[in-house]
């Protein structure tokens, strides 16, 4: 901003004009008594009195900025149209009787990753993104060849089943602007890896549900709402399973509420600290699958 200003006010008078004050992305709406454009307006936005000063003490005005940015969704089948609005487009690969698989074009070629971007502007209008939206409007649809998507920092939920059915799709980063991780967000997804940031607060139901190549989640939280079954069904294998390390035992036990057995056993020896929270499975091909377990044996 361009800083404070000092007028002399006579009472019972109006205010004498002011320079109107700049910020950069925003556009000045006036001085109120109040902060964020509250209580009553003195000054408006092009700096001439808005009403008789009234007050007979020295006062603080503040400033009510409103951005230029109008704040909107990135998905597809949304009403904000950012996605097309960059130059992609969602094409049929291959088509089958209940769904089928798309590729990603931007600007007419295939692309295996996505770089959203904070801000951008489309007819002289400038849009700001701060959450993400579904991929598709049916949900036994996915995505192929997209492998990798990134984040700006201006996003602040995820919405439900923003990245699901990405089935290649191993390499994201949230950023610690995210907040909520709705329910199915990221399902049938093909992450391998996943850290979730300290700043979210809610991981809705199903969010990383059936990711089966997930082996490593990392929650940097001990203040957070995960929902029902939120880690179902994640890597499997005979002699290890998919690890969710956690900071304290405190998250240990809110995803205990997650749990189907209550023991984490590989061969006949019981894994201290660890537990399961997704189904214990028979191996067609003989011996045991253990699935996921939660630890807080991790050097943070």
């Amino acid at each position: 901003t361009s800083g404070t200003q000092t007028i002399t006010a006579t009472y019972d008078a109006a205010l004498p004009k002011i320079s109107v004050p700049t910020r950069v992305d925003y556009i000045f709406e006036g001085y109120y008594s109040g902060s964020g454009g509250t209580g009553t307006k003195y000054i408006n936005a092009d700096g001439t009195s808005a009403r008789t000063w009234n007050i007979d003490n020295n006062t603080t005005l503040y400033a009510k900025w409103k951005s230029v940015y109008t704040d909107i969704t990135f998905d597809i089948y949304g009403t904000d149209s950012a996605f097309q609005h960059l130059g992609y487009s969602l094409v049929v690969k291959s088509k089958g009787d209940y769904s089928s698989i798309y590729n990603v074009k931007k600007d007419g070629n295939v692309v295996n990753s996505i770089t959203i971007p904070a801000t951008y502007t489309y007819n002289n209008q400038k849009y700001r993104i701060v959450s993400i939206g579904s991929f598709f409007s049916n949900l036994m649809d996915s995505v192929e060849d997209l492998k990798s998507i990134t984040i700006p920092n201006t996003v602040k939920v995820i919405k439900s089943s923003g990245f699901n059915n990405i089935s290649n799709l191993s390499s994201i980063t949230i950023p610690s602007s995210v907040t909520e991780l709705e329910s199915n967000s990221f399902i049938r997804s093909g992450l391998t890896s996943i850290k979730i940031p300290g700043t979210v607060k809610k991981i809705g139901s199903m969010a990383f549900a059936s990711c089966a190549s997930l082996k490593t989640v990392y929650i940097d939280s001990n203040d957070i709402d995960i929902g029902k079954d939120a880690f179902s069904g994640l890597l499997c294998g005979k002699s290890y399973s998919s690890t969710i390390y956690v900071r304290s035992s405190a998250m240990r036990d809110k995803l205990y509420s997650n749990r189907v057995t209550d023991k984490a056993i590989i061969g006949s020896t019981e894994k201290t600290d660890y537990f399961t929270i997704a189904q214990y499975l028979d191996d067609f091909y003989g011996g045991n699958k253990y699935c996921t377990q939660v630890s807080t044996n991790y050097n943070w």
